[in-house]
C-alpha cells in the first residue's frame, strides 16, 4: 500500500512538471522570450511560500473551523435524540433507585434561569456525590423491559460516523448497551447472589456518572445555543424535584430569541 501511494505521487508529481515544462518551452517557442519565462518563474517561485500559507493555515482553518461547528451541531441533534427516547428516562429510573436523596436536595432544582456558573456548580455537585444505587429484581427486570427494545437504536447510534468526535458519548452508549447485554443474558433477575447484584449495580453506576455527565455538558449546548429547549429541559429535567412541563403563572422566564 505504501510502495502504490509513493509511486502515484511520483507519477503525479512529474505529469505536473513534465506540463509546466511544456508550456514554458510553447511560450519560448512562440515569443522567443525567455527573459520574461525567468521574471515569470521567480515571481511564483516568490509568491509561492504566501500561497502556501493562505491554503494550508487561513483556507484551511477556516473550513476546518466551519465543519467542526457543523459536526457538534449533528452531534448534540444525535445527543438530544438519544435523551428523548433512551437517556431521560434511564436517568429518571437510576436517580429514583439512588439513596442518595438527590430530590431533597434545592440545589438541584433546575430552572431555566440558570446561568453557566449555575451549571458548573451543579456539574461539580453531581460528579463530587457517592451513591448507593439499589434495584430489585423487579426494578432489573422493568430495566431491562425498557433497555431491550431500545437495542438497535442504540446501535444505530454507535455506527454515526460524527462518533468519533464525542469520547464522552460514545463510551456511555458502550455502557447502557453493557447493561441491557447484561439483563438480557440472565434467566432469573429475580433471584440472584449478592456478588452478581452487586455486579450489576457496579454497572449501572458507571452508566450513570457517564450519562449525568453528557447531560450536564448537553444542557450547557442548549444553555448557550437553543435557550427556549433549555428551558424545556431545566422544567423536566430528571434532577429537578419538581419537574414540569407547565410553566406556573409566577414563573414565567424570559428567553432570548
Amino acid at each position: 500500500m505504501a510502495n502504490s501511494r509513493t509511486r502515484w505521487f511520483i507519477i503525479l508529481g512529474s505529469t505536473l512538471l513534465i506540463t509546466s515544462l511544456f508550456f514554458y518551452t510553447i511560450n519560448y517557442l512562440i515569443f522567443r522570450d525567455p527573459e520574461f519565462i525567468g521574471k515569470y518563474v521567480m515571481a511564483q517561485l516568490g509568491f509561492l511560500p504566501i500561497n502556501v500559507f493562505l491554503v494550508t493555515f487561513v483556507i484551511n482553518k477556516l473550513i476546518g473551523s466551519r465543519e467542526k461547528t457543523n459536526k457538534k451541531i449533528k452531534m448534540n441533534m444525535i445527543v438530544g435524540t438519544f435523551f428523548i427516547d433512551i437517556g431521560h428516562e434511564l436517568l429518571s429510573r437510576i436517580i429514583s433507585r439512588s439513596t442518595v436523596d438527590i430530590h431533597a436536595k434545592e440545589k438541584f432544582n433546575l430552572s431555566p434561569s440558570w446561568k453557566e456558573k449555575d451549571l458548573q456548580q451543579f456539574k461539580t455537585e453531581v460528579e463530587g456525590m457517592k451513591y448507593d444505587i439499589h434495584f430489585s429484581g423487579e426494578d432489573l427486570e422493568a430495566l431491562r423491559d425498557f433497555l431491550t427494545p431500545k437495542r438497535h437504536h442504540l446501535v444505530r447510534l454507535l455506527e454515526s460516523p460524527v462518533l468519533t468526535e464525542h469520547e464522552t458519548f460514545s463510551n456511555q452508549l458502550w455502557a447502557v448497551l453493557h447493561i441491557e447485554n447484561e439483563l438480557e443474558r440472565r434467566k432469573n433477575l429475580q433471584n440472584l447472589s449478592q456478588a452478581d447484584h452487586r455486579h450489576l449495580m457496579q454497572d449501572i453506576e458507571r452508566a450513570y456518572r457517564l450519562l449525568a455527565a453528557l447531560y450536564i455538558e448537553y444542557l450547557g449546548y442548549l444553555k448557550n445555543q437553543y435557550p427556549y429547549l433549555f428551558s424545556l429541559e431545566a422544567r423536566t429535567s430528571p434532577f429537578n424535584p419538581r419537574a414540569q412541563a407547565e410553566i406556573p403563572n409566577e414563573q414565567e422566564p424570559e428567553l432570548k430569541t
